[in-house]
């Protein structure tokens, strides 16, 4: 038998008197009752055998009731509780679970949640499947159901204070709670909770949920799913689309895993999920309309009144009767539930809607704000604000209108509850509830981080720059300057490092929301010593002034008289790098800004009396970062990975941070430093080392050198650090040959004993990169084949060099010879060890200098120096390296150095020198001699080389000489420890001489045939060749063909699988890495460079009869050409080829691939790409527009992919790059760049 209370309200007064009945009554043994008081539940609580019958518990209008607490003994036996409903408990704040098993005391819910409840929390709520809660107004949250382990069914509804459904009080861990909390749960609806933040603070698995529905919850930003929730059983997830499209998700992938289950809301204003079978009868308990109720409540008096009467008669009879009238009321109430949720709650959500839409108000005000001001600095608002601003401006009109209609609503109602007409009072309310949603997304989208954006700006070459980090408020400055008609000129100063360089390519970069008003944008790096005709050079290509007309004007009047000529028209921005002392701006053609011209000087420098000297109008001093902005950018540098794996890490980068004093090269430095750096000692001990220093900047060069110095002392050995200090020698914005910096190294012996010279080059790139790893020197163009080092980290090796200051003549590095004779004159060469000179206007040394202690001399673009006294090397009787490369106009050398009998290193290339002193046969220790470039024929001495008995490194490129070429190898064939040679042939002599000699064949390095005159046909066989097995480069030029038989040790027929023709490609120049064939008029192919399986550059030009690059070898299969052929190729130049119609018939992957050239290849129509083809490497594809039109391609789509690499190439461009890559012998070409 079973009994059922639940909805009966006329026993309210009785429910004690009832609940001693049932508990006297054997025969019930299923119950669902309702409890409308606190003195009702206290009664219970003491019926042992009445709570182990009870199914449904229903607590209902219990007004005196503020915390429900119920033990752990009292649940464990109510073994039957399926459902438990809570409604129209006004006062009640929460529901404690006091758990008073053994080992439990004391714990309770809602204080602090104990992760015991995962072993015993079916002890508790061992059946419950269903839980309903509402209209309790002072609710907070329902943590006391994460004891009810089988919990299917969830409804909550019209709790106002509810901010969390499960409170995570840190007591559960993350892993506990995925496993416990709701993992049975099929059904959530929530509904009408204005307060509702979370459901749970972490992600659960919810492996059972099937159906969610969520309404009026406007601040509900997310939900507990990440990609672990389960969705193999989820059916839909409900709500109003506004509300789901406010969600914050972890990530974009979890949202649309979850997107295709959501459903927008029907006409239902809240879940079609609640259960009503729980309420009692009064009209107070049930949200029905006032007719409803009236008219429901007619009938269940009548029906009451039937039930007292069975009830003096016939007990059981009158509760089966009741029971069946009571279970009409679910059926009727859930077809009008969904509705009067927005009648009920109208006057509530007229008021939050009112409170939402003062907030948006303040929102929109403070956006519109924003845009205005930006817009007064020439900005543009982004589309996304913009579109906002309207969509609030329409929303302010709707919501007012809507705000209006439902406050004529709730003055209508009868006795201020019961509306007058329900549809009408419907239709408002749902307009009320979605409008509050739809406020709620518009302010949840209003947080804007920026507004507007620049305008467009006109195109400029874009600089290569890192992201600039605490530079904004000097942007600013600088850009509200530039738009000041009262400024012209503008300096930005401040010390070494600190960010001029990168503000003023920003300034270039992103130029100016009104650029598009300037005619030309202008770049140069000045440096020092300043070169007027250098920055004339800048300003003539860019302003695209003919070739010719720069190569016929002789002297720099000259020059400047026409650029002024042209830049008088333009309203030009000039940005000036590195200006070291006054430029004369009309010398260089430069006319001055004014307010008629409107143009724009922007230059950066160290001292601020050079802002005074350039009359600036404008100077602005660009400041070390700030605390935050530093710790910024230190982050960026040093990794997440390094901070996060020791949680001492980030204190510890905090400390070292702040000592580098916000000097952003420093940061940048010892950051890099410090990347990979995981051990917190090793950073307690760069610490310990910042802080031996002073802690305020009181000077560049003592407080930025003590800092940079960290990456120094970081380097593994102390020959790494000799090997950085030797790259001090060459001038500032000088870039290095890589190859020319291991050469000297080789010369200084800080590589140790060299036997073999391409071992020592070898350990050379290592200390290259390892340097380039340490950031103390940067790797600088395409081909990455030489280095340039900041000016600051320059310094800072000077600094080191000399004891940090303490001995600055060590090492001298002058760029005004005049310095070297003051300090000869006061005799302070005596300690210098290292020298380097560079000065374009010197003529003439001193007569001597004494430098008892100098090992390493540089003399370079000394242009005006013709010769040395006679005397001059006599007091350095210690070198070791001597470089006097790039002196043009020096022509001899003194006999005196020939007693430099320490001399290891020896360079005279691109000088005038035309007879070698016979007296340099003496130096017998010296071990690599360049003659490369010389701009007259030279003269060697017989039997001059033979006596280098140490030489290793010969070096004759590019250089005619007299006597020929055959006695100078017949010398060289007999020294004993010549490693490479590099050399020039122009004979057929000469170059028989080279066949018979198997020793030469395995010391060349790069072999020159040039100028080959009356020979008609080049022929070289495949033997003589394999025996280079040091072959790197071959150039051919002016020989009108080139053939090169390859004599396999098999047959053609031989050749019959993969393996076999790998094997005869790896037999020939396997470590060829660079080819150039210039002006051979008759050659048709160069097929036999498929043998060149390392080749990395290829260059043919002025080629007329060449049709075809490869010509196709059927002994060759076409699956090998693909995987190999040009498999290392990075750098491929086709230049004046007019018959050249392929490169090769079938298409080839280039999988190293990076720059293309072509330029006037008429004939040539396709390019060897298909889908295979690489562009992982690619940069650039370069030639004429009318060329790459006429390509024609298997399809579009190959096309498409390789069209974003063109590049339209410029004469002025071509001729430029010249320098970089016309000649394996590139060691000469020196540029300036940015520091």
């Amino acid at each position: 038998m079973w009994y059922d209370s639940g909805k009966s309200n006329g026993l309210r007064g009785h429910e004690e008197t009832l609940l001693e009945v049932l508990e006297a009554l054997n025969s019930i043994s299923e119950v669902t009752i309702s409890i409308t008081s606190a003195l009702s539940i206290s009664k219970l609580k003491s019926c042992d055998k009445l709570q182990r019958r009870i199914w449904n518990l229903f607590l209902v209008g219990c007004g005196d009731l503020i915390s429900l607490e119920l033990s752990s003994s009292f649940l464990e036996r109510m073994i039957q509780l399926e459902r438990l409903d809570i409604s129209r408990c006004d006062e009640l704040k929460d529901v404690k679970i006091n758990v008073e098993r053994e080992g439990w005391q004391g714990v309770v819910l809602n204080d602090v949640p104990s992760p015991i409840f995962t072993v015993a929390g079916g002890q508790c709520f061992h059946n419950l499947h269903t839980a309903f809660i509402g209209y309790c107004p002072k609710f907070l949250d329902l943590t006391y159901l994460i004891y009810a382990p089988y919990l299917e069914s969830l409804y909550v509804t019209s709790c106002e204070s509810m901010e969390e459904v499960i409170r995570d009080d840190g007591g559960v861990s993350e892993v506990e709670a995925k496993s416990v909390i709701f993992t049975r749960l099929k059904d959530l609806s929530l509904s009408s909770l204005p307060t509702l933040k979370s459901l749970y603070q972490h992600p659960l698995l919810f492996p059972s949920l099937e159906t969610v529905e969520v309404y009026s919850c406007p601040r509900l930003r997310r939900l507990p799913f990440d990609s672990n929730t389960a969705t193999n059983r989820l059916k839909k997830i409900e709500g109003e689309e506004s509300w789901w499209n406010m969600l914050q998700w972890e990530d974009s992938t979890v949202k649309d895993l979850f997107t295709p289950y959501f459903q927008t809301g029907t006409d239902m204003g809240c879940p079609t999920l609640f259960p009503l079978g729980l309420y009692s009868f009064s009209g107070a308990q049930v949200s029905f309309p006032r007719g409803l109720r009236l008219g429901l409540l007619l009938v269940l008096s009548v029906c009451w009144s039937v039930a007292v009467v069975l009830l003096s008669f016939d007990f059981p009879k009158a509760m089966e009767f009741l029971s069946s009238i009571v279970g009409l009321i679910p059926c009727f109430y859930d077809h009008t539930s969904k509705h009067t949720v927005y009648i009920r709650d109208l006057k509530q959500n007229l008021q939050a809607l009112r409170k939402e839409m003062a907030e948006l108000n303040n929102l929109y005000e403070d956006v519109k704000a924003r845009v205005e001001g930006a817009e007064q600095r020439q900005m543009m608002r982004r589309k996304e604000v913009g579109g906002w601003i309207c969509e609030v401006e329409v929303m302010v009109t709707e919501v007012q209108e809507i705000l209006q209609k439902g406050d004529q609503e709730i003055q209508k109602r009868c006795l201020g509850c019961c509306p007058r007409n329900c549809w009408s009072s419907y239709k408002i309310g749902k307009a009320v509830s979605e409008k509050l949603v739809a406020v709620s997304g518009q302010i949840g989208k209003g947080h804007f981080d920026v507004v507007a954006e620049m305008l467009p700006r006109p195109l400029v070459d874009e600089l290569p720059m890192e992201e600039t980090v605490g530079s904004e408020l000097a942007y600013g400055r600088i850009c509200g300057f530039l738009k000041d008609p009262r400024v012209g000129i503008m300096g930005l100063y401040g010390m070494g490092g600190v960010g001029k360089t990168t503000l003023l390519k920003k300034i270039h970069n992103n130029f100016l929301p009104t650029s598009s008003d300037f005619d030309v944008v202008i770049w140069d790096v000045v440096s020092k010593p300043s070169n007027v005709e250098k920055i004339q050079k800048v300003l003539w290509n860019k302003l695209q002034l003919s070739r010719d007309g720069w190569e016929c004007r002789s002297t720099k009047e000259e020059k400047a008289a026409e650029i002024l000529r042209v830049l008088k028209t333009k309203k030009f921005v000039l940005l000036l790098d590195d200006i070291w002392e006054r430029l004369d701006l009309l010398e260089m053609g430069v006319p001055h800004p004014d307010a008629q011209n409107k143009s724009k000087i922007v230059f950066t420098t160290r001292s601020q009396d050079v802002c005074r000297q350039m009359q600036a109008q404008k100077s602005i001093k660009v400041e070390c970062l700030s605390s935050e902005a530093a710790w910024t950018l230190f982050q960026k540098k040093v990794g997440e990975e390094t901070l996060k794996f020791h949680p001492h890490i980030p204190r510890l980068a905090k400390i070292v941070a702040e000592e580098c004093k916000g000097l952003p090269l420093s940061l940048v430095t010892v950051g890099r430093a410090m990347v990979g750096e995981k051990d917190p000692s090793n950073w307690d001990k760069v610490i310990q080392d910042l802080s031996k220093f002073p802690a305020e900047i009181s000077g560049m060069e003592d407080e930025l050198f003590n800092r940079l110095k960290v990456s120094y002392d970081r380097l593994s050995d102390n020959a790494i650090k000799s090997c950085f200090i030797h790259c001090s020698l060459f001038s500032e914005d000088v870039v290095i040959r890589i190859e020319t910096l291991i050469e000297q190294w080789i010369g200084e012996g800080l590589l140790g004993e060299v036997h073999d010279i391409y071992e020592a080059r070898n350990q050379g790139h290592k200390i290259v990169k390892k340097l380039k790893h340490a950031c103390l020197v940067e790797s600088y163009g395409l081909r990455e084949k030489w280095v340039v080092m900041h000016d600051v980290i320059h310094d800072m090796a000077l600094w080191l060099y000399g004891e940090c200051g303490k001995e600055k003549n060590k090492i001298l590095v002058y760029n005004d010879v005049f310095r070297l004779k003051e300090a000869a004159e006061i005799s302070e060469l005596k300690e210098t060890e290292k020298m380097s000179l560079w000065d374009q206007n010197l003529e003439k040394f001193p007569e001597t200098l004494m430098c008892p202690n100098l090992k390493t001399l540089f003399v370079r673009r000394c242009h005006q120096l013709t010769k040395f006294s006679s005397g001059f090397f006599q007091f350095m009787p210690l070198i070791r390296v001597l470089n006097l490369a790039c002196n043009d106009n020096l022509s001899e050398l003194p006999t005196g150095i020939g007693e430099l009998n320490g001399l290891r290193y020896l360079n005279l290339s691109s000088t005038r020198i035309r007879e070698l002193p016979i007296e340099l046969k003496n130096l017998k220790n010296l071990m690599i001699l360049h003659l490369n470039s010389m701009q007259s024929p030279v003269t060697i001495p017989q039997d001059l080389i033979s006596n280098l008995i140490s030489l290793k490194f010969f070096s004759l490129w590019n250089t005619n000489i007299l006597g020929g070429v055959e006695t100078l190898l017949e010398e060289l064939e007999s020294l004993n420890d010549i490693n490479q040679i590099r050399i020039n042939i122009s004979s057929a002599l000469s170059l028989n001489k080279l066949k018979r000699s198997h020793k030469l064949q395995r010391c060349i390095s790069d072999l020159g045939l040039h100028n080959w005159g009356d020979v008609m046909t080049l022929e070289l066989s495949s033997s003589f060749l394999k025996r280079m097995e040091h072959l790197q480069g071959l150039e051919v030029h002016h020989c009108d063909d080139v053939k090169i038989s390859m004599e396999r040790e098999m047959t053609q027929n031989d050749v019959t699988g993969l393996s076999n023709y790998n094997v005869a490609r790896e037999q020939y120049f396997y470590s060829l890495r660079y080819i150039t064939i210039q002006n051979c008029s008759k050659l048709l192919d160069l097929t036999w460079v498929v043998y060149a399986s390392c080749l990395e550059e290829l260059h043919v030009e002025d080629c007329e009869s060449i049709e075809l690059v490869l010509h196709h070898d059927h002994g060759a299969y076409e699956i090998v050409e693909k995987l190999d052929i040009f498999s290392r190729l990075k750098y491929l130049k086709l230049n004046r080829l007019p018959r050249l119609k392929s490169i090769y018939q079938h298409p080839l992957l280039f999988p190293s691939l990076e720059i293309i050239k072509v330029y006037d290849c008429k004939s040539l129509r396709s390019l060897p790409f298909d889908s295979n083809t690489s562009n992982t490497n690619l940069k650039k594809i370069k030639g004429e527009t009318n060329w790459w039109n006429r390509l024609r391609w298997k399809d579009e789509t190959i096309k498409d992919s390789f069209t974003p690499y063109f590049q339209v190439d410029k004469a002025e461009a071509y001729f430029a790059e010249e320098s970089e890559t016309s000649s394996i012998d590139d060691d000469m070409q020196e540029q300036l760049v940015s520091n």
